[in-house]
């Protein structure tokens, strides 16, 4: 038989494999083995569908709902509609195929670990049968993973009966965060884009204000999604498969998928019209996670914009969403002009046994009576710089607490000096005494 007739055999038995994509198969098996011909690689192929034919045709398989999924569950099949896939290659140079699949009843996260080549590109919406998967055991309240290996088999299944059909618009962002969401699937378009920036050791982050035409969120792109997400332009619209919900945004996760889908200008003008115009800032410095400090004379928050960099100077944000994030007012805006203004430091002036968690109602300004030994410890988080120190804070000493780059800082101060703080955390210990935490979020300068 000649290589015409293999492909033509081939490609008939399986009308969802293109020239193209059978091509490509082709190649990867001759890479793989340098001895192997191109009529023995198709002669290979056909004998992987004559054996995957048999083996579908021995079992009259039920699908599951996904809802009903759950952990540790062996010989599953399902069937949902693409909501994202992507093809991911580990640290052993091995590829595997990663997809987000929807019933109507729920969601699932699928690893496709072996002969996914047939089915790929996958595009939003299309149905997708997994047969003879399994489900790994995991903790409770982890999220579930479908594999399918080796004795399962994927497919295509054109439009599947007893498949709600797909409506992009209708999966939209969560009205509340946390609350242990787990993950989500949503359309959404971009609205302002902080671009590409690295934190602790190298990471790269990238934050993006999106809305659903009714509300706007914070989505934080991770590693090779921060990538993604910094090239994302405001009006463009995406839908985002398996995010992380947090109690204060959302977040891309190693299953992640997003697929960009259009342009949705309307949505983007119509977010901009709930935000904050011409809003006055004074900037008072730079904290220890790359955010700027500022106030509007009344609080203490965050700006995110690469644009301002006169620390002690004033300017007045054209546009600005001002979201909420481990108890901290961040602003993220539009072009941020220099202009002149009379705005007060807030200094704190209330009690601090009324305040718990982070204080933004004002700076403190206390000097450095004492300070114990810098140390290091262990936490979830990895190890950590600590300085503890006691601080005259008006007419009261307290007991503070300062870690990682504030810890430096504090250490690097002799005792009497006066020092101004800005977003410490307040909490009081088991004797019901007032304590300050100064940590990563913080901002902490000599007076």
């Amino acid at each position: 038989m000649q290589e015409e007739d293999l492909e033509k055999v081939i490609l008939e038995s399986n009308p969802n494999l293109s020239k193209e994509r059978l091509e490509e198969i082709i190649q990867s098996k001759l890479r793989s083995s340098p001895f192997l011909t191109r009529l023995g690689a198709l002669l290979i192929i056909l004998e992987e569908q004559r054996l995957a034919g048999e083996f579908l045709k021995k079992r009259d398989y039920e699908f599951a709902k996904i809802s009903s999924l759950t952990s540790g569950i062996q010989n599953v099949s399902v069937i949902g509609r693409v909501l994202g896939s992507r093809i991911v290659t580990g640290k052993d140079a091995k590829s595997s195929l990663r997809l987000r699949l929807w019933d109507g009843t729920g969601s699932v996260d699928v690893v496709v670990w072996e002969n996914f080549e047939a089915i790929t590109p996958l595009h939003l919406g299309e149905a997708v049968a997994v047969r003879n998967g399994y489900i790994a055991s995991s903790k409770p309240g982890q999220e579930i993973l479908l594999h399918a290996g080796s004795r399962s088999a994927v497919e295509k299944m054109g439009e599947a009966a007893g498949l709600p059909p797909f409506d992009e618009k209708s999966f939209r962002l969560p009205e509340k965060l946390g609350e242990k969401a787990g993950k989500i699937d949503f359309s959404a378009v971009a609205v302002l884009n902080t671009g590409l920036r690295k934190i602790g050791n190298g990471v790269d982050v990238c934050e993006l204000v999106v809305t659903d035409g009714s509300k706007e969120l914070l989505l934080v792109g991770w590693r090779e999604w921060a990538e993604f997400l910094s090239a994302v332009t405001a009006g463009q619209r995406f839908f985002a498969a398996s995010v992380a919900v947090g109690d204060d945004d959302l977040f891309t996760t190693s299953n992640t998928c997003i697929t960009l889908t259009g342009v949705d200008n309307d949505a983007l003008s119509n977010a901009w019209r709930r935000a904050f115009t011409n809003l006055p800032l004074k900037v008072l410095g730079m904290a220890f996670d790359g955010y700027l400090v500022v106030t509007n004379g009344v609080k203490v928050m965050k700006l995110a914009s690469p644009s301002v960099s006169d620390v002690g100077g004033c300017y007045v944000v054209e546009r600005a969403f001002v979201i909420n994030r481990r108890g901290i007012p961040y602003i993220y805006g539009t072009v941020a002009t220099p202009s002149g203004c009379d705005l007060q430091l807030p200094k704190f002036g209330g009690e601090l046994e009324n305040v718990q968690g982070r204080l933004v109602d004002g700076v403190i300004e206390c000097e450095i009576v004492r300070k114990t030994p810098t140390t290091i410890v262990n936490t979830k988080y990895g190890q950590k710089q600590i300085t503890g120190f006691w601080a005259g804070c008006g007419e009261r000493t307290i007991n503070c607490t300062a870690w990682g780059k504030a810890s430096a800082i504090i250490e690097s101060q002799p005792e009497g000096t006066y020092i101004r703080f800005a977003l410490p955390v307040v909490r009081k210990n088991k004797f019901g005494d007032v304590e300050l935490s100064v940590d990563e979020l913080s901002y902490v300068e000599r007076v």
